[in-house]
């Protein structure tokens, strides 16, 4: 039986709320993990009226299309979107009510200590896959503990997404791209 989409991401939300509206998502790319949060927004306006929104994000492209998203959905006046490195260096000025980190399992390196010097009452992370190898996403989840998870199978089962087939593409390394794979 497939189930709504909107149904789920409701539910990821009530779950959020069950932790203290500070948690992370963890949902197969094409969910709508953004869509989730924009949700999360205008909740979080409507409920406690809070007044800044900041994005972090790995990526300048993932900021442009942020930006979009922020401008249809008219929270251009009360919500900024930062490159993570960015974010880092002016820690200090970013307080605000609402957080958002998108793919938060990019935001484990050094930057990460240094964004998480940011004050906010609510918090909302987003990825596809929080486990990293060098096993930094376990302090990450200490911080914003996982509130809801949706497979790929479940988006596949309830056609949330379109299935797909992975193809392994052969890329010619660079002579120095080989040495360096020959050296590890």
């Amino acid at each position: 039986m497939q189930n709504s989409r909107t149904q789920r991401q409701i539910k990821i939300l009530n779950n959020w709320k069950k932790i203290g509206c500070r948690g992370t998502v963890v949902a197969a790319t094409g969910f709508g993990k953004t869509r989730t949060a924009l949700m999360a927004c205008r909740g979080l306006i409507k409920r406690y009226g809070i007044s800044s929104i900041v994005v972090i994000v790995p990526s300048i492209g993932l900021k442009e299309q942020w930006e979009k998203h922020i401008n249809v959905n008219n929270l251009q006046a009360i919500t900024k979107v930062f490159v993570i490195n960015t974010a880092a260096a002016m820690h200090t000025e970013l307080d605000c009510d609402f957080i958002i980190y998108d793919e938060f399992h990019r935001a484990g390196s050094e930057f990460f200590g240094q964004v998480r010097a940011i004050n906010y009452k609510y918090a909302l992370a987003l990825t596809a896959t929080i486990e990293r190898t060098d096993g930094a996403h376990t302090e990450m989840l200490d911080e914003l503990p996982i509130c809801d998870e949706v497979s790929i199978e479940e988006c596949l089962d309830n056609g949330w997404i379109s299935n797909y087939i992975i193809l392994n593409l052969m890329v010619p390394f660079t002579i120095e791209d080989e040495e360096l794979y020959h050296q590890y």
